[in-house]
């Protein structure tokens, strides 16, 4: 038995869940492989018919206000790697959990489900179990429990021996991309395919004799080059895919209001430096922006207020990555009081994981003005320049640390 406590940190947000993991267990008819957990034998696994068992003896949301379903995911990394190494291996099942509201706690959760993905290579798979809190198709939080252990998988004397591909390895486009690999077996020779990954799909998944897979790799939104693997009847290929060509983030300052202000629309920028808005200057700094999250994009309620004759909000830009927090912003927006309104969503990013981009992706800061507790319009300054962070910060903007990860 293994018990953990996960911890995920966000804007406004903080959510702990406590998981006590029992155990996964994999059972199915007599079968053409043998897999076995934790040195045990006497499971067999049918390809298609196989079933996975996840356990948890109790499952607690302690967090101030995030909710969010939850669902476990089993996976198998390729033998020699971690069993808790993001984005390689098959995914063998998902268990939902489901929504969790902060103080709420799941006992004895036991969830059954179709094997979806198995390796059919022979070897030792090492066994990672992905605790994931959603909203809509939105990853808020997730991490990895090593449950111990490995999938073994025994071969089996077949046909299989004999299948060739026309090829090991192909590279697609970034923006997504499709092709086919010959397969020659034996007459009669039955096979399938399947990807160990969701953006790459490979059909048929069953066939007969020589024939031919069809690949198809979805965009790479997510800023870093990444590889999938299909297997057709135990054989290999990868398919690497490097990250989708993207727009710009540029920055500007403007010396009259001490403001900044980030655009990726190429049409803004042009209109910005035409001077119609004001004395916006280029800083220099730029980023790339692509991911799988929307920045959502506010400025200040621009409606007058009669008391005054001033705009209610701020004259100034918030960005936010954060699905939880731009929808807690639009419920927020009062046009006749001090207020963020929507404007749409800029660009597309990676959001920071606890303050810190990983993969290779390149950290973007932010310094906050403190304008609300000076009594001037606040502002934010988003940069990827960590020698202007840190001016900016020693000039008595406050700091908040790394809040997106652009690509290379």
């Amino acid at each position: 038995m293994l018990i953990v406590d996960l911890l995920v940190l966000a804007r406004r947000a903080r959510t702990l869940l406590s998981v006590t993991l029992v155990g996964a267990l994999m059972s199915a008819p007599a079968a053409a492989q043998t897999v076995f957990f934790h040195g045990k034998t006497d499971f067999s696994a049918d390809l298609a018919a196989s079933k996975v068992t996840l356990m948890a003896e109790e499952i607690e949301n302690r967090s101030n206000g995030k909710s969010g379903n939850v669902l476990l995911e089993l996976w198998a990394a390729p033998p020699g790697n971690d069993g808790c190494g993001q984005y390689t291996g098959w995914r063998v099942a998902t268990a939902q959990v489901g929504q969790m509201a902060p103080g709420t706690t799941v006992r004895n959760f036991v969830g059954t489900v179709d094997a979806s993905s198995l390796p059919e290579t022979a070897g030792a798979y090492p066994l990672g179990l992905w605790v994931q809190q959603r909203q809509g198709d939105v990853i808020y939080w997730m991490n990895c429990v090593n449950p111990g252990g490995a999938l073994n998988v025994v071969p089996k004397s077949s046909c299989h021996s004999q299948l060739t591909l026309s090829s090991s390895a192909v590279n697609v486009s970034g923006n997504g991309g499709s092709g086919n690999i010959s397969v020659t077996v034996p007459s009669g020779c039955q096979w399938k395919a399947g990807s160990n990954a969701s953006w790459l799909t490979a059909t048929p998944a069953n066939a007969t004799g020589t024939g031919a897979v069809s690949y198809t790799a979805e965009a790479n939104d997510y800023g870093v080059a990444r590889t999938g693997y299909i297997v057709v009847g135990g054989k290999q290929f990868s398919v690497s895919q490097p990250a989708k060509a993207t727009a710009t983030v540029v920055e500007f300052y403007n010396p009259d209001l001490n403001h900044y202000f980030i655009t990726a629309d190429p049409n803004e920028q042009t209109f910005v430096d035409s001077g119609a808005v004001g004395r916006w200057q280029r800083t220099g700094n730029t980023f790339k922006a692509g991911g799988p999250n929307q920045v959502c994009r506010f400025y200040g309620n621009s409606a007058t207020n009669p008391a005054t004759g001033a705009p209610y909000g701020p004259n100034s830009h918030f960005y936010t990555a954060n699905a939880a927090e731009c929808a807690f912003l639009k419920t927020l927006f009062n046009p006749t009081a001090s207020s963020w309104k929507f404007e749409g969503n800029d660009f597309a990013t990676t959001p920071a994981s606890n303050g810190a981009c990983t993969g290779g992706l390149v950290p973007v800061y932010r310094a906050y003005n403190n304008g609300f507790a000076q009594g001037v319009d606040s502002n934010h300054r988003i940069t990827s320049n960590l020698a202007a962070y840190q001016q900016t910060v020693a000039a008595g903007w406050s700091a908040e640390g790394v809040v997106l990860c652009a690509p290379q």
